[in-house]
Formats: C-alpha cells, structure tokens, sequence
C-alpha cells in the first residue's frame, strides 16, 4: 500500500470538501480514475464513515475498488472539526478531525486496512500522537505504526 496525500493542517468546512481535495490529490498522482471523488461522497451519503475517538473524531471514507488503480490511503489532520455521518447511525453527526480515505481494490485489503485503523482508533496515545503531529515525519512515524512500511 502507498500514502498517495498527506496534509496537515488542511483547512475545510465541510465533509465533500475534506474528500473532494483528497481525491483530487490521489487522482493527480495517478492512484484513482476520474469520479473517484464523486463515487466517495455518494458512498459517504449511503453509508456513512464517521467515528466517534476520544480525542479527535475519525472518518474513513472510501469507495468502490473499480476506481481505485493503485492501492493508496489519503489523509488529511484538519485544522478545525467537519461534520461527517456516524458510521451504523446515519442520523446522527461526528465532529472529525482526522481523515483516512482509502482506496484499495480487494476485500482483503481493505478488511486489513479497516481492522488496523480500528485498533488505532481505540488506542488514545497514537491517535493523540496524530491529532499533535505538526510535521510531515511526525505524521509519517505514526501512520507507518498503523499501517506499516509504505510503498
């Protein structure tokens, strides 16, 4: 798996807007087809990916892997909370902070990938650890703790 975007300190009023410039982002360097980004809100709207930590909500948005070209995960730690829906609750708003937006093609993967983010969300030193990172290394020594050597 690859870290296709990093941004910290991304400024955003909205869910759509946090993953309109990750997909922009994953798309440009070649990670994601056109749509990807449209598919990814569509699918935040059905099924939501907010969750409530400790801390700094989370969300994990994703779409369906035929626009996923190579195997990448976006993030973003945004300067002020968004709203996202809450996963398994749909009428109900997370206040998040961090953003995990993958793009994997195979059920295995994405499982993988779901589980660590889970256990990563439960353990409130490394997800303070995140939300407190101020630069790029910082960021990249806990997501690497996540998820292992990227790409």
């Amino acid at each position: 798996m690859r870290l296709a975007v990093l941004e910290l300190e991304l400024e955003a009023d909205s869910a759509d807007a946090v993953i309109n410039r990750l997909a922009e982002g994953m798309a440009e360097r070649g990670f994601v087809r056109p749509g990807y980004g449209a598919a990814v809100r569509e699918r935040e709207r059905v099924s939501p990916t907010g969750l409530p930590a400790r801390g700094a909500g989370v969300a994990i948005p994703h779409a369906d892997p035929e626009f996923v070209l190579v195997p990448a995960i976006g993030f973003a730690k945004l300067t002020r909370p968004v709203f996202f829906g809450e996963m398994g609750n749909p009428e109900a708003a997370v206040p998040v902070q961090l953003v995990f937006m993958l793009a994997i093609r195979d059920s295995e993967g994405q499982l993988d990938a779901l589980r660590r983010l889970i256990q990563f969300i439960q353990d409130d030193e490394r997800l303070n650890m995140l939300k407190r990172a101020r630069d790029k290394d910082a960021a990249l020594a806990v997501l690497r703790n996540v998820f292992g050597k990227f790409e």
